[in-house]
């Protein structure tokens, strides 16, 4: 099935301080939908008003800004693939709607500035990068492609509570040489998955979405990147198809009981006694608090990790019943433990080339995950970075560069 192609444009709706603005009706979906053209001018930002005049709209100039520019919000807010690189400070965020057409329409109550940026590291230069949404068995997966069609292939398969969009600055190191695809798993970012379809959100189903929409796409051979829930569900792939798989990167993806760190304590008393209580003991998990705990632990500079990733994931597992897929997960991981003698039966048997690239100070897969490796894998490469469980977002040059290595040393 043909998938379908998003736009690639910048819209950003909302009332500024300048105006001083008080709107209090949203504008209709049309116009919020409706792009607005980049101006070629050099003195900051215009306004203009909508189709139906309810709300002012920004026009980024393609100049760049003369000045920093401090805009309050009080309306929503469409943000597609911005041309534009640009960094923005959040103290606040709520999804509002559904990413159609991969725009991500938030609301923001907060005062922020908006400026040119060096920094690729929220937004980067993502120009080779496209979105795609494909059915797949009745899930509408979601998924972020780059690189040329005939390049190998490395399939990016992210963890809890994120998506495909932490792989976005990994996408542009490896889409010179490589065909990436990273998909949204079903339950996590964009992917969407119709109530009628009663899906049942376990480890083995969402493997089988994936098999499923690696058939799709008609992906014969493939590295897969692991990572936190990427790794079970890459892991049963390789199981499932063991010829496919040139090679493994794990990346705090773990497959041993010694890689459980004490984080696991709270969700292990839930697999064993799964009450209303127990499970209500794990609600934290789908928190603000513990989703950027997740990206901050272990780095020696958490100021740098971007706010706009862990509010993102936070928006999105604060849709409506998201929270009980991820405690339906968190009790599902259990299966994944029962599987590990099968993985290592299968690392055992096919010896599939493997990178462990690991941050170091990850209390939720500890290092000794990593090193386990070796005790099935002989000939694992295995690099600790210093830093937690989101380690890309401030080791991307290691990390990438350590899979260029790794990838070319093997003829992939």
């Amino acid at each position: 099935m043909a998938a379908k192609s998003m736009h690639s444009a910048v819209s950003l709706s909302f009332s500024s301080l300048v105006q001083e603005m008080a709107v209090e009706d949203a504008p209709c979906l049309n116009c919020l939908l409706a792009p607005i053209d980049l101006k070629d001018q050099s003195k900051g930002p215009t306004n203009r008003e909508n189709s139906c005049g309810l709300l002012p709209s920004l026009v980024l100039p393609r100049g760049g800004f003369e000045s920093n520019w401090f805009i309050a919000i009080d309306g929503p807010v469409v943000i597609n693939n911005a041309p534009e690189l640009f960094s923005a400070s959040f103290s606040k965020r709520y999804l509002l709607t559904k990413g159609l057409e991969n725009r991500i329409i938030l609301s923001l109550d907060v005062v922020f500035t908006i400026h040119l940026s060096q920094s690729r590291n929220f937004l980067p230069d993502m120009s080779g990068t496209r979105v795609h949404t494909i059915n797949v068995n009745g899930v509408e997966i979601f998924y972020r492609e780059a690189g040329k069609a005939n390049a190998p292939v490395v399939l990016l398969l992210h963890g809890f509570p994120s998506s495909s969009f932490q792989y976005r600055n990994l996408i542009t190191k490896l889409e010179g040489k490589y065909r990436v695809i990273a998909p949204d798993l079903p339950g996590f970012g964009f992917t969407k998955v119709p109530d009628a379809l009663k899906y049942m959100y376990t480890f083995d189903n969402i493997a089988k979405t994936i098999e499923a929409f690696v058939d799709v796409l008609n992906l014969k051979k493939y590295a897969i990147y692991i990572f936190d829930y990427g790794a079970p569900t890459g892991l049963r792939l390789a199981l499932s198809r063991p010829s496919a798989i040139t090679a493994i990167i794990s990346q705090n993806g773990n497959a041993f009981e010694v890689g459980l760190g004490e984080f696991w304590n709270g969700i292990r008393k839930y697999w064993n006694d799964p009450t209303p209580d127990n499970r209500k003991s794990l609600v934290w998990l789908t928190k603000f608090e513990a989703t950027k705990f997740q990206y901050e632990a272990g780095e020696a500079h958490p100021e740098t990790i971007p706010p706009e990733t862990y509010h993102l994931d936070q928006a999105l597992m604060d849709r409506p019943g998201n929270a009980d897929i991820q405690l339906d997960l968190q009790l599902d991981y259990q299966t994944n433990v029962a599987l590990y003698p099968a993985f290592h039966d299968y690392f055992r048997k096919y010896q599939p080339p493997l990178l462990a690239i690991w941050g170091a100070n990850d209390g939720i897969f500890i290092p000794a995950g990593a090193e386990a490796f070796k005790t099935v894998l002989p000939n694992a490469q295995i690099h600790f970075v210093d830093g937690g469980h989101f380690a890309l977002e401030n080791h991307l040059d290691e990390i990438s560069s350590h899979i260029i290595r790794f990838l070319e040393s093997i003829g992939v």
